[in-house]
């Protein structure tokens, strides 16, 4: 194969802490789809990705693989919908019958599937089986697609912990995002490119399996059938892409699924002498790289260091089989708004099921499909702050929104069926474990030159000035103002977003810019300027002197009933748009702009 890295269009984010967690809601994605197909049953399988834009714009999305069957899709999601788009050959599934093992050995394929949007989206991944003969659904399960840019370097895999038996198998799938990917699977180490897969999968249990590279990648694990209590019950394919351990948390709302009282989970650990509770009691003490399976009714899970928590659906009164779905870290909940469809498609009797799980301030302040919820819908999970709201509904596009800046949130779906269970959580926020996603440009002519290795005076990555002796940095966020400026300010000893002094600092800021952003996102950056303190006068949040304007005709255009902040033209996209270089005012909390400029003296 020849050597590449996955292009970067675009990764926008709402910074939302200070510790940098921003929403699974971006421009890139990596994944792969582990094999769901089973010799014991004459199936074919229905492999779909959920593409929802939530944008007041069309999104306009690539799909591409290496693999040799797949031809590249291009394709447009209308503003505020959920397209599903199927994926094809089947055949592109990891380790698909015909030429594969099933010893536990790495293999290595052409399988990864990469998703890049010109907006930033959400995506999911589903999986179904159905005889070959009508559409009638034996197996799913859906995930949530990690984004690029959230991508770590370590991983623990969750699978069926009980004896499998061929067909049935266990796997785990890597895919990287870079070349030269070195992956190391419990005690294997294999070097992949960007796009490759490599794959174990056995009947043996593969929970606890340690997975490390030397490069961010994805994971995804799972079974092809899995069993939750014995082989003599139900089986379904249990599929999930796991989060990098800088992503677990230690703190989880733990709620039964519809029907249930309670319910089964699993955790796994990556330190040694981690104490897990449920309700303030000890459910295990794990090492690294031990799991455990849980059963309890609604509660609080909490544990002294981080872990990973898998809620298992469930054999129930009314249908539905074992499926695998992600439950992050309270910590990790969301403010943004977030459009979803549940999944499962092809099957019989098929319920559709909604959760959301928010902190106190959630209650009576978020809308499912433009109505409040009350407060007085809303249970809490027994002694703790953390409520949530369960509602059946049916197959559609729900939105949930929220206009309360303390509002954080998980939504949830799940779907019931004969034979078929599958779930995802939506959209949360995840640490930025990926600096490449957020910084990989497409290469751009440029006419000014931009130091590419700074003096010693510089951080690594950051472009010099010599005419202001300072270091500047473009960061391909999507964040409104005040954060951007608070973002620079919490990197670097209270400096902020850059202020601009001369047409030759223009220049440089526009250059460097031009390098960093793609076509996509370069029409503007936020700079410091700032109406906060006098509405009547612009200034610089850094607080340096005013002393050059380089405003676009018209502007500035103060903004009634808020604060007006500044953005620097990098490429013009609209006749109305000022030339390159020049300013523009909008609101401060506009949530449009997709890159700001932090400006640091040199030291």
């Amino acid at each position: 194969m020849t050597g590449r890295i996955l292009c970067l269009l675009l990764v926008p984010a709402i910074f939302v802490n200070a510790d940098n967690n921003v929403p699974t809601i971006a421009n890139d994605f990596i994944f792969t789809f582990f094999n769901a197909y089973s010799d014991a049953y004459p199936t074919s399988v229905l492999l779909l990705v959920l593409v929802s834009n939530n944008n007041n714009g069309t999104a306009n999305v690539v799909v591409t693989s290496p693999y040799r069957s797949f031809n590249t899709i291009r394709l447009s999601v209308a503003p505020y919908s959920v397209l599903k788009i199927p994926i094809t050959p089947e055949s592109i599934q990891d380790q698909f019958p015909g030429n594969t093992t099933a010893d536990g050995r790495i293999v290595v394929e052409d399988k990864g599937i990469s998703l890049q949007s010109n907006l930033p989206v959400a995506v999911y991944a589903h999986a179904e089986l159905y005889y070959d003969s009508h559409y009638d659904g034996q197996s799913a399960d859906s995930f949530i697609v990690i984004p690029a840019v959230h991508l770590g370097t370590q991983y623990v895999a969750v699978t069926s912990i009980q004896p499998q038996y061929i067909p049935f198998y266990n796997m785990i799938a890597v895919v990287a995002y870079q070349d030269n990917t070195q992956i190391t699977i419990g005690t294997q180490t294999v070097t992949i490119n960007a796009l490759q897969v490599a794959s174990i999968r056995t009947v043996g249990v593969l929970s606890g399996t340690v997975i490390n590279g030397n490069k961010p990648f994805g994971a995804i694990s799972g079974c092809t059938c899995g069993f939750l209590h014995n082989v003599f019950g139900p089986c379904n394919y249990e599929a999930v892409m796991l989060l990098p351990v800088g992503g677990w948390g230690t703190q989880f709302a733990a709620i039964p699924f519809w029907y249930l009282s309670n319910n089964s989970y699993q955790v796994v650990a990556n330190t040694d002498n981690t104490v897990v509770s449920a309700g303030g009691t000890t459910v295990t003490t794990l090492n690294a790289g031990e799991y455990r399976v849980f059963q309890i009714e609604a509660a609080l899970v909490t544990s002294n260091f981080p872990i990973q928590l898998i809620q298992i659906g469930q054999e129930t009164p009314e249908q539905s089989n074992p499926f695998f779905l992600q439950l992050p870290g309270t910590d990790k909940m969301s403010n943004t708004n977030i459009l979803f469809q549940p999944t499962g498609f092809t099957g019989p009797g098929l319920q559709f099921f909604l959760r959301i799980v928010t902190n106190l301030a959630g209650a009576g302040t978020i809308q499912l499909d433009g109505t409040t919820i009350s407060a007085l819908q809303f249970k809490r999970v027994p002694n703790s702050n953390i409520y949530y709201y369960d509602l059946k509904t049916i197959n559609t596009t729900h939105s949930m929104t929220t206009n309360n800046p303390g509002t954080h949130y998980f939504v949830i779906t799940y779907s019931y069926g004969f034979e078929i269970g599958c779930g995802f959580i939506c959209a949360f926020d995840l640490p930025i474990g990926n600096p490449a996603a957020a910084t990989t440009a497409n290469p751009t002519t440029i006419h000014v030159t931009v130091s590419t290795t700074p003096p010693q005076g510089c951080p690594a990555n950051w472009a010099y000035l010599q005419a202001t002796n300072s270091c500047y940095k473009v960061f391909r966020q999507q964040v409104i103002w005040y954060v951007a400026d608070e973002y620079c300010s919490n990197l670097y000893n209270g400096h902020h977003l850059t202020s601009v002094h001369s047409q030759a600092e223009t220049d440089f800021i526009v250059n460097l810019a031009l390098q960093t952003l793609t076509i996509a996102d370069s029409q503007f950056t936020w700079i410091g300027a700032n109406n906060i303190a006098n509405k009547n006068q612009f200034q610089w949040s850094d607080q340096s002197s005013y002393d050059y304007q380089n405003w676009g005709v018209g502007e500035p255009v103060l903004q009634q009933g808020t604060d007006s902040c500044g953005v620097l033209t990098v490429s013009p996209k609209d006749p109305q748009d000022p030339g390159a270089g020049q300013w523009k005012s909008i609101a401060c909390g506009a949530s449009s702009i997709t890159s700001f400029v932090c400006k640091i003296p040199s030291s």
